[in-house]
């Protein structure tokens, strides 16, 4: 069970377009830093108050993530969201964290899930991922690098 503390936490974001945009608008790498303690993807739950659902116990923090991030986005030049439409997408994540005890996968299908309508369309486009922690004794954040990968043309000679 999270505690009150984590459920309400307030993250604080911060955006780079590294490289020039693309003639769509959208960057072709974004580097994200939000402050606050990373939150891990809880398992979904089921409520029988008056009727039987699932519920993401998560879906509170994920929406202040996201809104973090949305904030930390409004600086720069790119005003359509998603800002990765339909692109095959590298994302690179660093956990700084003070319990060393949250499992990083959970950490990631957390960030995964938040950045979804906002960077990308769907988590569905990344296609490489590479994830780490990081014991932070005095405050957590999360950094996210997310960069697009060139197509790949197929040529077929006859």
């Amino acid at each position: 069970m999270a505690s009150r503390n984590t459920i309400n936490q307030q993250f604080v974001a911060d955006s780079i377009a590294v490289l020039a945009p693309t003639a769509n608008g959208a960057p072709e790498q974004l580097d994200i830093v939000v402050e606050g303690e990373p939150q891990v993807q809880e398992r979904p739950r089921i409520s029988h108050l008056g009727h039987t659902h699932m519920y993401d116990p998560s879906s509170r923090s994920k929406n202040r993530f996201k809104i973090a991030v949305v904030k930390s986005l409004q600086g720069l030049t790119f005003a359509q969201y998603p800002l990765f439409r339909a692109r095959r997408l590298n994302v690179t994540v660093a956990f700084y964290i003070k319990n060393m005890n949250k499992d990083v996968d959970n950490l990631l299908k957390f960030v995964l899930d938040a950045l979804q309508m906002v960077v990308y369309t769907d988590d569905r486009c990344v296609c490489q991922i590479q994830a780490r922690k990081f014991h932070s004794p005095h405050h957590g954040y999360t950094k996210v690098s997310i960069e697009a990968l060139n197509t790949v043309h197929v040529i077929v000679i006859d």
